[in-house]
């Protein structure tokens, strides 16, 4: 079941006179006993959800199907088991206004019934909805969705099931999806916006690549705007429904019909992350013109379009945009994936020189001795100090100072994958005239990670950069700890640390989750108060200034 929080749909009655963009809009998947080429078997979302167990032993599941190029892929995998929580979310969160619905679920506008400045999108499931292969499926995906840590992905905040229902906790984009506002154009969005949209969702692609994760359903429906302002807003991923790792085989045919990839199509398709590189060719050329490049009235003619026809670039369109966009285009809709652009090579396109060159200029200055020595000095923390700082960036995510540092981390990704390497941050302390040899780097790595190893995610990073005085204001800390107190006594037990985790996604046993207790545990009497807490998050402070 992908996570889809889209505020509103494009009614009938709202679209243009162009036909409609929109995945719902397409003709039905061809059936499955269908033996003509192409396609075979080509599944819907829907189709494919509900037959995913029992297509784990098929040729989907093979091994040696490996990317094109040596992606050295990270791990998402978390330390800790996988949980849910079983409390009333209806306690936690005030449900407002319907923001969407479709046939897996309907999301809410929400607020968190402590902080009502704090707003969220909560998809709602009825669990009797869903057959058990489809529940595995929700797992699965929910699994993955925790781990990523990328501020071009939708942020996952907490889960929940009851005996009727389960529901995600997930970031609130105002702007709605990409879909609604390209079909409310003229003929595609200003090239700028395009550019940094498009910027974004190479990103947080590559970002998935270079943990070894296809998405496989890239389309204009999947990314939310943050802001109504389009030329303030990001664009943010969402939906890993179709997602899998390269490593487990990819060859079932599924995504969505405009934006397949042709070797998807093939009669018994082997493809690669390299499918999500076209899906990214057809959002471009959305994007900009408003327009679907291999269209038909049915799915087999959009499919055999897909798989036989060329795009004229000589059309007069193509005129109207820079060329190297349009050779971002070509590159990426290279029915060849062997031939097709590498994000990599998308990202160091020209095209993109005038956006580095303005967001550059506009956070450089962010990037300081100060704020790097604040990384390097940052102090080793132990197991719940590093998961409360976690949760005290995502709580207060759109806090002035917590943008600022995500912004540095940006400029820093030069390798434009969504995490910061040994080479990114020693380039970064050479930068601000800091001497840092790999072996320090790579310990104060250990020192900070969360999950994955060598590299610092975003999270991990704004963390570390903050200022102590983020880690002392009452505010913040009250926050934090009424997070993990969940039944607001005024002290942490054993069981609300449990509690506090599964509704994180995770089941801590009774070693960990006694470990994480003594971590605060100062009086040593089984709870922590907030005195406690507090002497534990506080930093000492020093001559760091803001920035």
């Amino acid at each position: 079941m992908g996570i889809c929080c889209y505020k509103d749909e494009v009614k009938p009655a709202e679209a243009t006179n162009r036909k409609s963009l929109k995945e719902g809009q397409s003709a039905q998947p061809a059936p499955n006993n269908q033996t003509t080429s192409p396609p075979l078997n080509f599944m819907s979302k829907k189709d494919f959800r509900a037959r995913v167990s029992s297509n784990k032993n098929s040729a989907d599941g093979s091994t040696n199907v490996l990317p094109r190029h040596n992606l050295s892929a990270l791990s998402l995998k978390s330390r800790w088991g996988s949980g849910v929580s079983k409390d009333d979310i209806r306690k936690v969160y005030q449900f407002g206004k319907k923001l969407g619905q479709g046939y897996a679920g309907t999301v809410y506008l929400a607020n968190y019934i402590n902080d009502k400045s704090r707003l969220y999108a909560i998809k709602s499931v009825e669990v009797t909805s869903l057959t058990s292969e489809a529940w595995q499926s929700y797992t699965q995906e929910l699994d993955l969705v925790k781990e990523i840590d990328c501020q071009h992905i939708v942020s996952f905040f907490e889960c929940y099931q009851s005996e009727k229902e389960c529901h995600l906790v997930l970031e609130y984009c105002e702007g709605g999806d990409l879909v609604s506002y390209v079909e409310n154009t003229d003929n595609g969005v200003h090239e700028e916006l395009a550019k940094k949209w498009f910027w974004q969702a190479c990103v947080a692609i590559n970002y998935l690549h270079r943990y070894g994760i296809a998405h496989r359903d890239i389309k204009l429906d999947n990314f939310l705007l943050t802001k109504k302002d389009p030329w303030k807003s990001d664009s943010k991923l969402i939906d890993f429904g179709f997602a899998k790792r390269v490593k487990e085989g990819l060859t079932t045919k599924l995504g969505t019909p405009y934006y397949v990839a042709p070797e998807v199509l093939e009669r018994n398709p082997r493809y690669t992350e390299e499918c999500d590189n076209w899906s990214l060719g057809i959002f471009l050329h959305m994007l900009l013109f408003a327009e679907i490049p291999f269209n038909g009235n049915s799915n087999n003619a959009i499919f055999d379009a897909i798989a036989t026809k060329e795009i004229n670039y000589n059309d007069k369109r193509f005129s109207n945009v820079s060329p190297y966009a349009v050779d971002i285009m070509k590159g990426l809709l290279n029915k060849n994936p062997s031939k097709r652009l590498t994000l990599k090579e998308v990202l160091a396109s020209p095209w993109f020189n005038t956006y580095i060159k303005d967001f550059d200029a506009k956070y450089e200055n962010y990037l300081t001795p100060d704020l790097m020595k604040r990384v390097r000095m940052a102090p080793k923390l132990n197991n719940l100090q590093r998961e409360v700082t976690k949760l005290m960036v995502n709580i207060f995510y759109d806090h002035p100072e917590v943008q600022k540092r995500k912004m540095v981390f940006s400029i820093i990704d030069t390798e434009r994958n969504g995490v910061l390497s040994i080479q990114e941050l020693s380039n970064a302390f050479k930068k601000v005239n800091i001497e840092m040899t790999e072996a320090q780097i790579n310990t104060l790595l250990d020192s900070m990670r969360l999950r994955s190893e060598h590299v610092l995610t975003v999270t991990e990073f704004v963390g570390a950069s903050l200022d102590p005085g983020f880690y002392k204001d009452k505010n913040n800390l009250k926050a934090a700890f009424d997070r993990i107190d969940v039944d607001l006594s005024g002290s942490i037990s054993f069981d609300n640390i449990r509690s506090c985790f599964e509704r994180f996604g995770y089941y801590l046993d009774d070693k960990v989750a006694k470990g994480f207790l003594q971590d605060f545990d100062i009086s040593a009497d089984g709870q922590i108060d907030y005195w406690e807490f507090e002497k534990m998050m506080v930093r000492d402070p020093d001559t760091t200034p803001k920035i």
